[in-house]
């Protein structure tokens, strides 16, 4: 939750629209994530991926054909399809969250077909 304490702005539980809409810097489309709690950082061992970076998206799938085939392994938390600046389409690539990194190694172990095309799905890793 963040309060601003101003007489003229107030944002509570603002992060999840702020996520989910479209940030543009320049010619740039940025993408916006939730940061992780220090406390999660600095935990001891290694944590295993909850997010998968899927690329060769055929243009004809569409956000929702992309969660419908994907949700079937699992909660999904965030879905995100970069989109090109000036046609809006998406650059055939996406980006997948789950809420368990058990999901994603289920998904890792087959082949995943969208509309006819074999798409390249791994796990995304923190840069």
């Amino acid at each position: 939750m963040v309060i601003w304490l101003s007489p003229l702005i107030t944002f509570i539980n603002s992060s999840q629209k702020v996520v989910k809409d479209e940030h543009i810097l320049g010619n740039r489309t940025l993408e916006v994530k939730i940061a992780t709690p220090k406390e999660e950082m600095r935990a001891p061992g290694i944590k295993k991926a909850t997010r998968i970076f899927v690329a060769r998206i055929p243009q004809s799938v569409d956000e929702s054909k992309f969660r419908r085939h994907f949700e079937a392994f699992g909660e999904i938390i965030d879905l995100y399809m970069p989109k090109e600046l000036r046609s809006k389409s998406h650059r055939g690539i996406g980006f997948i969250t789950f809420r368990s990194a058990e999901c994603v190694d289920n998904i890792m172990q087959e082949t995943h077909e969208l509309d006819g095309t074999t798409v390249a799905v791994d796990r995304a890793t923190p840069k």
